[in-house]
């Protein structure tokens, strides 16, 4: 609720309203427009991101120069004479340059420019912007991701710990990524302090989620992971806070991009340990997903590997300050939940969008004579048809022998037996009787490969790390490689 509510609130705030007017010299900003300078044809009272501003004279009459502090120099003039002073256009000459801008109902953060760009690149006014289509996608990805977000919490249990709640989750850290990188306006930066924030947000469900596959959802490790998100989201924080721009992105980086490489690796490490199934519960695409296996393959490969690709495009559209990037990456997130939210279906065997809260289904009539019935549906962990079931339902018909159940010297955590099955209520057939269907409720950490006994860090974690900070690495020196020039289409030079 707190994300939700966060998001929300950055979504219902309206920008400030600093559009600049035009002039021809200091004396028309102040004369008619209560503005002191008059910066490239443009009344404003403060220097554009990027410059310094000088005052002189016995009113508060200032001049822009560029902000050698922060990495920038001249590169030329804007053509014109506004009252005798030339004003200079400003790049950025290292790999990053670090300049000031605004977030939509946040306020005034710093974020970063690559080599070559300007400090300055403010969305056009006062005519149909190009960005229309990025404002567009902006809100068409929220709005579906909404509507992830509320299918897969309206299909979680009440009872066990589903995949559904974990996707629930997760959709909704990934809003928070969408709404911190749209607000920055009006002026472009490629990475702000404000965007880390979304990232770490993003971050922790996604720790949450790869915990859950890696360890399983025994009460020890489900207390474990959250003691862990937890730390993870502190430590992050600090980390924002104190870390210099540039090294918080690199750090963004790696870090994000080690969830996303994990969990592409972990589909062929979890397919490999699927119990395989013929029987398959996902009706939709079953020709395609016949079993457990291609099921889990198919799904959670698709979706791994759509994120890894989002984030990739997004990462290398915030080194380069190119907003065309930036929308794409965010775009490629509906695909992305939409195989996580099929994969949860598959696992957990439960949709829930609209209709009542009690899930009962149609028995088909034996004769055009007899008349249909409503019966329980075979498989839910709705707390609310658990309870309809103790209370009303025939229990011993639906439910005396559907559980499987360890022998009592087995109770506690199985070592990676996919095989095997959780007993969650004693085998007595007066009481209900909930069967888990769900793959890795013990984990994978048994059965992979760990660097050691002493460090048993998982293999397939290790190399992550390894190919993410080779990535991470790339990427940020990708300025150097790619110069940025002027503004892209849709921006011009402009001043607060």
């Amino acid at each position: 609720m707190v994300l939700f509510a966060i998001s929300l609130y950055v979504i219902l705030t309206s920008a400030q309203n600093n559009s600049y007017v035009e002039c021809f010299n200091n004396k028309d900003c102040l004369e008619y427009h209560d503005k002191w300078y008059c910066y490239a044809g443009k009344c404003t009272d403060s220097c554009p991101p990027g410059y310094n501003q000088k005052n002189y004279g016995s009113e508060p009459f200032f001049t822009c120069t560029c902000d050698s502090d922060s990495g920038f120099k001249e590169n030329g003039y804007f053509p014109g004479n506004w009252s005798g002073v030339q004003i200079p256009k400003c790049a950025c000459e290292n790999t990053y340059c670090k300049v000031t801008v605004y977030a939509t109902g946040l306020g005034y953060t710093d974020g970063l420019v690559p080599n070559g760009a300007p400090p300055n690149c403010k969305a056009k006014t006062g005519e149909i912007p190009t960005s229309v289509l990025t404002y567009f996608v902006f809100y068409l990805v929220i709005g579906t991701m909404f509507l992830f977000a509320f299918l897969n919490w309206r299909s979680s249990s009440g009872v066990i710990y589903d995949f559904h709640r974990y996707i629930g989750l997760y959709v909704l850290a990934s809003i928070a990524v969408i709404v911190f990188v749209q607000t920055v306006y009006p002026f472009t930066a490629g990475f702000t302090r404000s965007m880390g924030f979304g990232v770490i947000i993003h971050n922790s469900a996604e720790w949450n989620l790869l915990l859950r596959l890696n360890f399983g959802k025994t009460a020890y490790f489900r207390n474990c992971t959250n003691m862990c998100v937890m730390l993870y989201y502190v430590l992050l924080l600090i980390a924002m806070v104190v870390l210099p721009l540039e090294w918080l992105f690199y750090v963004a980086m790696i870090q994000g991009g080690f969830l996303d490489w994990t969990l592409v690796f972990f589909t062929y490490i979890g397919a490999a340990r699927v119990k395989n199934e013929t029987n398959n519960w996902q009706h939709i695409c079953d020709h395609i997903c016949s079993n457990s296996v291609t099921r889990f393959g198919v799904w959670f490969g698709f979706a791994s590997i759509f994120h890894l690709l989002t984030v990739q495009v997004l990462f290398i559209g915030f080194a380069l300050n190119n907003p065309a990037l930036i929308g794409f990456g965010s775009v490629l997130l509906v695909p992305t939940f939409l195989s996580y939210t099929f994969w949860a279906y598959g696992e957990d065997r439960m949709s829930l969008l609209c209709g009542p809260g009690l899930v009962m289904d149609y028995t088909k009539p034996k004769s055009d004579s007899d008349e249909f019935s409503l019966a329980a549906y075979t498989h839910t962990t709705q707390t609310v048809d658990v309870l309809w079931q103790a209370m009303i339902g025939d229990r011993a018909k639906y439910f005396g022998d559907r559980a499987q159940y360890y022998s009592d010297q087995d109770k506690g955590v199985a070592g990676g037996n996919e095989n095997e099955t959780a007993k969650l209520i004693e085998t007595d057939t007066n009481v209900i009787v909930i069967d888990d269907c769900e793959n890795f409720k013990f984990g994978v950490q048994e059965s992979v490969w760990k660097l050691s006994s002493c460090c048993p860090c998982p293999g397939y974690w290790i190399l992550a790390l390894i190919v993410v900070t080779g990535n991470a690495t790339l990427i940020i020196f990708f300025p150097t490689l790619i110069a940025t020039g002027d503004c892209f289409e849709g921006f011009e030079y402009g001043a607060w």
